[in-house]
């Protein structure tokens, strides 16, 4: 991978979704060639690539449970105060609606935790600073859903 400043949003998806792949190959070269793609995408993708990992683990059409799952992993270890200031305020409220809308929507329970992890994650950023006050009107609303596993999230 060339390093850039920036990547288009549709390269970006598409780069680091083969990168997420070769991580997961049981070849080591490829596997060591693509972790080490995912450490240099947190240098040249908008906001260290978290959007596009979030938006290629919330994928509908991604097919690969395991490529959705280690999106997720990556984007947690990824998820540091210094990342989550390179995005612009309405970036981050961006990417903080979509994780809220990407755990409501998912319907494989393992991947729903781990969107779940990310959002933990980000709220231990956040919430003690007032910069996700949707959070806790969301988790009221899962609390008091008639819907079994909107309720889980509330107490996850």
């Amino acid at each position: 991978m060339t390093t850039t400043t920036s990547v288009s949003a549709s390269a970006a998806t598409v780069t680091a979704r083969e990168l997420l792949v070769r991580a997961m190959s049981a070849d080591e070269t490829t596997r060591t060639e693509g972790e080490r793609g995912l450490r240099e995408m947190k240098k040249t993708f908008p906001g260290c690539g978290m959007p596009t990992l979030l938006e290629i683990g919330a994928s509908r059409t991604e097919s690969d449970v395991g490529v959705r799952l280690l999106a997720f992993s990556v984007l947690k270890r990824g998820c540091n105060a210094k990342s989550l200031s390179k995005l612009s305020m309405n970036d981050k409220a961006g990417f903080q609606r979509e994780l809220l809308d990407a755990v409501m929507r998912e319907g494989t329970s393992n991947v729903r935790n781990a969107i779940m992890d990310v959002i933990a994650r980000v709220a231990r950023l956040t919430v003690p600073l007032g910069h996700w006050p949707e959070l806790l009107e969301f988790l009221g609303q899962c609390a008091s859903s008639p819907e079994p596993a909107h309720r889980v999230l509330a107490f996850k």
